[in-house]
């Protein structure tokens, strides 16, 4: 039999269908129909008390997915009024929620509430959404479910629900983290105790169980036992054996020290443990202890009652290299107030690889908490472990043993390469090689001796090292072998390498001297083919100011530039001139006129090309210019191993950005870094006052007069009214031929011999330039100048060694 609920319900405040003449509480046809489907015996509903015409929720089963420990997810289950006229509602709440981890989210209509809240009316079509949290506080994996249930009251009483899943996932890698990794609590008196805060974290992405965070007491370096409960050392904190430690999460807890009173004969002073945790992925495999066995926290006190201690308990050498002594110290401590009496302090069960020195004769005492410095040393002989043990007793019977440990290493050397091959060197010249000497060991190594040994004449070391030598692990030294053969041939030598640890080395040496030519002597070279009187050439570069300032002296320059073109065609020289100005920033080095150069067969253009102007810069920068234009627009005019000459013109000092040693450096490279090759002029205010004339005023021109120095040029003064007697003599001194023949090979230094017509000349030249682009100059006053039609011959001696250094070291 079906239970009935009989509603009285007001015209006015529930059904809108309701009339006004309407008797309280009758129901419209709309009403009286959603009764009778509600109540009569065939109705759909599936359990007593469910009403789904009435109210629609949605959806039905609610997945909220995968959520990890110690995170949420939110999901929204709609309440829709489907029944076309308000629906009453009483409890919203979720239900069969065993573990608490659904939870309603607050609604500003419908309060969640496990108890009855007020009622509240959802109007015809009306729709709610009220959300659903699922936190995951419980950890591990597996579904969970609940039930969200809401509650009608009319216009007919019963309930609707949905279903609420959601599964709890997690990863499966517990790692344990203990920081610090230990402690000494250094000396207390009993009853006192010392605590101290250690952080367990798990380092993994599961949520791990904690299975066991504890203490394992040991004695006096003995290892310790799992298992075995500790009176010197407690532990206390917020998780306990079965507690659950999600990833990342950290907690802490303390680890107490309360040393015992000292006990068993002798007395036992010192406290050891090692503490440790496991935790465990629960559904996983056995617990893993994720603490590796040899590395927990090391927990270590001190029993004091005005006795003895000594710290630390273990003195750990490392790896030290054979026959090399290592110093650690051991302090022996008064532990309490009254004076504390050491009476023995000595090596037990120890090599002669350990040493012990003290700081004051046995039997010493020492005032309450002060402290004694025992040194100890370990030089081992041999590789390997070496272990023992520092003994210390108190006149009161106490007796302390601290571990000494230290592992002997040997410190090894390589010498690369394994052979030094010189290859082929012409005799009497000298190659360079070297030889790499590299510490190889875990430990430093020394090298005592270096040297050359069943060597043939011609092998050197030029620059050794100081010896011994000592490089650390993984450094090395180069080591140079020279080899100047003296005999052609194949020539041998070994470089010997010792270490202080009696590590010999022995590298081949070798190499082949050979002579050039018949090997009878060294290679003559004879220059007989040398032209006389032949016109020299010369590249100019004219850097001509062409500012506001120089209108007066534009006209001078006019009057005068013939002169020198008069004599530069006179005197038959192959020339080039190119002309720039001291505006950088329009021209920037650019060549002016047409043709950019002037040559002997364009010479009518030289004038209209030095006619610049004064429309320029007034910021003046002749050497920048120069600098620039060699660079690039006259550079590509230059031509090989002929002079350049740099005519500078102006009535201002040069403002250009660098130094003039700098400027210089940049002309000298345009030549190759033939120094030679390059010489400066100009024509300027004098130093240090400038000048004032009727054809201008000129401030002085240091700078340029610094560079026409530095190259061996001239200058003379920008106010002159004639200064045709300046370009002409720059012009003789440019122009005129110097008599200067280029050598045809690199002759070696101080071999060169000269003849005229078959007769020695002694002197009058010299030589100039490096080899293999030297040059013989005769002097103008020289006794045997070389005229037209002469025959001149120059003998010298081949520099093969050049040869040789110019091919890479490789040979002629």
């Amino acid at each position: 039999m079906k239970n009935l609920t009989i509603v009285v319900v007001s015209c006015l405040s529930l059904l809108p269908g309701c009339s006004d003449g309407a008797a309280p509480g009758g129901l419209d046809g709309a009403a009286e129909d959603i009764l009778a489907d509600a109540t009569a015996p065939d109705s759909e509903q599936t359990e007593p008390g469910l009403v789904t015409d009435l109210l629609d929720l949605e959806p039905k089963r609610l997945l909220l997915g995968k959520v990890a420990w110690k995170a949420g997810l939110t999901g929204t289950v709609r309440l829709h009024n489907v029944a076309g006229v308000p629906v009453t509602i009483g409890v919203v709440e979720v239900i069969d929620n065993e573990t608490g981890e659904f939870r309603l989210k607050a609604h500003p209509t419908f309060t969640p509430s496990q108890a009855s809240p007020a009622p509240a009316t959802l109007a015809a079509g009306e729709s709610i959404a009220l959300g659903v949290d699922f936190r995951n506080d419980i950890g591990g994996i597996g579904e969970v479910s609940a039930t969200f249930r809401v509650e009608i009251l009319a216009p007919v009483a019963g309930t609707v629900t949905a279903e609420l899943l959601a599964s709890r996932v997690t990863g499966e890698r517990c790692i344990a983290t203990l920081t610090p990794d230990g402690y000494d609590y250094g000396f207390l008196e009993p009853p006192a105790t010392a605590s101290h805060t250690f952080q367990l974290a798990n380092s993994g992405d599961g949520v791990c169980e904690v299975i066991r965070i504890l203490a394992d007491t040991c004695y006096s370096g003995v290892v310790c036992k799992d298992g075995v409960p500790s009176d010197a050392f407690t532990l206390s904190g917020e998780l306990q054996p079965g507690d659950l430690l999600g990833p990342g999460e950290t907690t802490t807890f303390s680890a107490t020290f309360a040393p015992p009173a000292p006990s068993g004969e002798p007395p036992q002073w010192q406290w050891y443990a090692l503490l440790h945790a496991k935790l465990w992925a629960p559904g996983t495999a056995d617990p893993v202890d994720t603490a590796p066995r040899d590395s927990p926290a090391n927990l270590a006190g001190q029993t004091a009652l005005g006795v003895l201690g000594v710290k630390p308990l273990v003195v750990d050498f490392g790896k030290v290299g054979l026959h090399t002594p290592r110093l650690r110290v051991v302090q022996v401590i008064a532990g309490g107030p009254p004076p504390s009496t050491a009476t023995a302090v000595e090596l037990t069960g120890c090599s002669d690889a350990f040493g012990l020195s003290l700081p004051d004769p046995l039997p010493f005492t020492l005032s309450g908490g002060a402290v004694a410095d025992v040194t100890v040393s370990f030089t081992p002989e041999a590789t390997g472990l070496a272990e023992c043990a520092l003994r210390v007793e108190s006149a009161l019977g106490e007796e302390f043993s601290v571990k000494l440990r230290g592992v002997g290493a040997v410190g090894a050397l390589s010498v690369e390469p394994a052979t030094v091959d010189f290859g082929e060197v012409p005799l009497d010249c000298q190659a360079m090689r070297a030889a790499r000497i590299r510490s190889i060991g875990p430990v430093a190594d020394t090298v005592q001796a270096i040297t050359l040994e069943n060597c043939a004449e011609g092998f050197a070391l030029p620059s050794l090292p100081t010896l011994p030598l000592t490089l650390g692990a993984g450094q090395h030294r180069d080591v140079a072998i020279a080899f100047a053969p003296q005999a052609a041939g194949l020539q041998e030598c070994q470089l010997h390498v010792v270490s202080a640890l009696g590590e010999e080395f022995t590298i081949p040496v070798r190499g082949s001297g050979i002579a050039l030519g018949d090997g009878s002597g060294p290679v003559i070279v004879e220059d007989s083919d040398v032209g006389v009187g032949a016109a020299e050439a010369v590249d100019m570069l004219f850097v001509i100011d062409d500012s506001g300032s120089m209108g007066e002296e534009q006209g001078n320059l006019a009057s005068n530039f013939p002169k020198i073109l008069e004599y530069a065609l006179v005197s038959a020289v192959d020339f080039q001139i190119g002309i720039t100005t001291t505006d950088v920033d329009e021209a920037g080095g650019a060549l002016r006129g047409t043709p950019e150069v002037i040559t002997p067969s364009s010479a009518s253009a030289f004038l209209a090309s030095a006619a610049v102007g004064t429309a320029g810069s007034g910021v003046e920068q002749g050497l920048e210019a120069a600098a620039l234009s060699l660079a690039g627009p006259f550079g590509k005019y230059l031509r090989p191993r002929v002079p350049l000459v740099l005519l500078f013109i102006s009535d201002e000092e040069d403002q250009s950005p660098s130094a003039v040693d700098e400027y210089l450096a940049a002309y000298r490279a345009a030549k190759g870094g033939i120094a030679t090759l390059v010489t400066a002029h100009a024509i300027v205010g004098p130093s240090p006052d400038g000048c004032v004339s009727a054809v201008g005023n000129a401030e002085p021109g240091a700078r340029y007069e610094q560079i026409a120095a530095a190259t061996g040029g001239a200058t003379a003064s920008i106010c002159s009214p004639d200064f045709s007697d300046a370009l002409a003599g720059f012009a003789q001194g440019v122009l005129t031929p110097k008599f200067k023949f280029d050598l045809s090979s690199p002759a070696k230094s101080g071999t060169v011999k000269v003849s005229i017509n078959g007769e020695p000349c002694p002197d009058g030249w010299e030589v100039t330039g490096p080899p293999g682009v030297q040059v013989v100059t005769f002097a103008p006053d020289s006794k045997c100048l070389p005229a037209e039609g002469d025959s001149l011959v120059f003998s010298y001696e081949l520099d093969a060694c050049y040869l040789f250094e110019a091919a890479g070291g490789d040979g002629p």
